[in-house]
């Protein structure tokens, strides 16, 4: 290979970074006080935000001064994975990858960076302690950190991330010192929008030289890349590539062949009605974005929505969706801001206001500024800063993005299908050229009615809703469940749970906060569901039926309760038979009655007809719920539970005014 060829490839590398979403530099980010090295300074192993690691090229999927590295700079194959220190697959995939390092000794690099999921509480705490680890102790102590923090998964608190660390050596006052460093947060931002921009929304997934592999799988999964990956490694050996260039270019070479999964062509149901927007209503091809003002790379993809604009003024149109991340300080605020302004003020000053959101500093004071200028009066935008205004558009957004399974900004629907993170131009542009190809198909036929105008609105009609609400028609068992709230309340809420449950227990206290928001309008109906790989679920399900056959609701909250209660501490949840009896004694059951009742299984009918409800109706994990006449599983937060009472009232009160 000759140097003028080479050099041609490495000037692409670097175009790539720089059109695709890479890592924000240091000019984006917050930079350590400088360093003096061989001062014996702590900090001798911070790194500025995106700053890439020593003698790293340019890269696309970019190894970085701040990640955990484990293995030789110039190893042949580098294994980027994204993972979560909560999500259980990681720590599955993790045992699998620390089996290939001595298989694949000086060939193989291992690369951690942070992709913490909203839904899993102590993920960002966790990732946030390894990058002060990190700091400290250096990459080498970081990744025995890694370890131990997947070894325990069970307790991230903050105690025990700091005993951890304190294990292998981390003095625990400079470490929790550093736990509110803002610029370990902006690390982990960096990871995530870095997974972002290559469409990884899901732990584990691992970038092998630039190609893709997701989830927890098998060894010989890996391997088959890894080698893949060696073997053309070699022929750039063979031809001189020097051993610094060439994860940069296999990167090149991996994302130019495409990701190893298809594109997901899945038509979405994303509502548009009462967003901002962009562009003709009768367009045939509706992007519908997801973004917020303080991400990068919504900022950086903004000239490429544009740029679409200007090359099809009459064909497309954007839709904007709020989707403020909650490791971004100001992006909430701004987000309602700028949703008070499109509700007051109307479009064109909500894309007024975007624009200067998208190019100015977030703090207060330009907050306000880009609100006058909007014509929103000030006593208007202190309310929308402070969560009084512009938060109901802000939820139903997020709500949307949950049921769409978006996690991460900025996150497309091209009429409806999928496109994650800050792409190429090129890109947009040829999904935007096969939309209106099938748009043009549609209107071709004439016996269809179908015109530009309604072309989007019929295209939803039969679209995938995914996540989201799904109406039920069955009727549910009431008489003889455990209840909570009013008999004759508007709104019924049916609860499918299993007390070993972990995000059963975390849902609790949502279930709990609505009903003190709707003391008068909503009755919560218990229903059993125990999974069968939760060993104790179903006794600990027979335990609660006996305490409400004994002494009623009452003793059942109470026993309820005591189980959940259970899930907080190290061992996880104590539901093992003794523990069931404990219960029932410190509650003041009849114990002798209670020991038949577990002996002879008199609760077993009513658990199984609670199994084969949840069967009919499409419930097959927990926690799963009906509210009204919408089914939705899992934890979902409040903000989300809510907007279903709320929708349930709306069609309580419908109904009663067709009778």
């Amino acid at each position: 290979m000759n140097g003028g060829w080479r050099g041609w490839v490495l000037t692409f590398v670097l175009a790539l970074v720089g059109t695709n979403c890479g890592p924000p530099g240091p000019a984006d980010s917050p930079t350590p006080a400088p360093l003096r090295a061989g001062s014996g300074n702590p900090d001798a192993q911070a790194s500025a935000v995106g700053q890439l690691g020593p003698g790293e090229l340019p890269s696309a999927v970019p190894v970085e001064a701040d990640d955990t590295v484990w293995g030789a700079p110039n190893a042949p194959v580098t294994l980027v994975a994204f993972i979560d220190f909560q999500c259980p697959f990681c720590a599955r995939a993790h045992q699998t990858v620390k089996a290939l390092e001595p298989h694949y000794g000086a060939d193989l690099r291992v690369v951690y960076k942070h992709l913490p999921l909203d839904f899993h509480q102590d993920a960002l705490p966790a990732a946030v302690a390894l990058q002060a680890v990190r700091e400290l102790g250096g990459s080498r102590l970081a990744a025995r950190y890694v370890d131990r923090l997947m070894a325990e998964q069970h307790d991230l608190s903050e105690d025990n991330l700091v005993a951890l660390a304190v294990e292998l050596g981390v003095a625990s006052a400079p470490l929790r010192a550093r736990l509110r460093d803002p610029r370990l947060l902006a690390a982990v931002d960096n990871d995530m929008s870095v997974a972002a921009a290559h469409g990884i929304n899901g732990t584990p997934s691992f970038l092998i030289n630039g190609r893709l592999l997701v989830g927890a799988q098998p060894a010989t999964e890996f391997k088959n890349a890894i080698d893949a990956e060696l073997q053309a490694v070699q022929k750039l050996e063979k031809d001189g590539v020097e051993p610094r260039e060439i994860y940069a270019l296999r990167v090149v070479e991996n994302l130019k062949a495409g990701p190893t999964e298809e594109i997901d062509r899945t038509v979405y149901r994303v509502p548009i009605e009462g967003s901002p927007a962009l562009g003709p209503e009768d367009a045939v091809v509706t992007i519908v974005e997801f973004s917020e003002f303080q991400c990068p790379f919504c900022r950086r993809v903004h000239p490429t929505l544009e740029k679409l604009r200007e090359r099809f003024p009459h064909d497309v149109r954007v839709v904007f969706k709020h989707l403020p991340l909650p490791f971004h300080e100001h992006a909430l605020p701004a987000a309602r801001l700028s949703a008070e302004v499109y509700r007051t003020r109307g479009n064109a000053a909500f894309w007024q206001a975007a624009d200067d959101l998208f190019t100015g500093d977030l703090g207060e004071a330009h907050l306000l500024q880009t609100a006058g200028r909007a014509g929103l009066p000030e006593t208007q935008a202190r309310l929308a800063l402070g969560g009084e205004a512009g938060q109901q558009v802000v939820d139903a957004d997020l709500n949307l993005a949950e049921d769409l399974q978006v996690r991460g900004t900025p996150h497309f629907f091209i009429n409806g299908q999928r496109l994650a993170g800050a792409r190429p131009y090129e890109e947009f542009e040829g999904r935007v050229l096969a939309a209106i190809s099938e748009a043009r198909q549609a209107l071709g036929d004439a016996a269809a009615g179908v015109t530009p105008a309604s072309y989007y609105t019929q295209l939803m009609q039969t679209a995938e809703p995914l996540a989201g609400p799904k109406q039920v028609t069955e009727a549910i068992p009431t008489v003889g469940h455990p209840s909570w709230g009013p008999e004759r309340a508007a709104v019924v809420m049916h609860a499918f749970s299993d007390f070993e449950c972990t995000y059963c227990a975390r849902v609790e206290a949502t279930l709990g906060e609505l009903l003190r928001l709707y003391p008068k309008d909503l009755r919560i109906v218990w229903h059993n569901l125990p999974l069968p790989f939760h060993k104790n679920a179903r006794a600990a399900a027979a335990a609660a039926l006996e305490a409400h056959a004994q002494r009623g609701n009452g003793a059942f909250h109470a026993m309820h309760d005591l189980l959940f209660a259970s899930h907080v501490g190290e061992a996880g949840p104590a539901l093992a038979p003794e523990d069931l009896r404990r219960y029932a004694t410190e509650l003041g059951l009849d114990v002798a009655r209670f020991d038949r009742a577990m002996a002879d299984g008199r609760h077993d009918a009513a658990i199984d007809a609670d199994i084969a409800s949840a069967n009919t109706l499409g419930i097959d994990g927990t926690p799963g719920f009906i509210v009204g006449r919408w089914l939705t599983t899992g934890a979902r937060p409040l903000r989300y539970l809510r907007a279903l009472v709320e929708r349930a009232l709306a069609d309580s009160v419908a109904a009663r005014r067709k009778n």
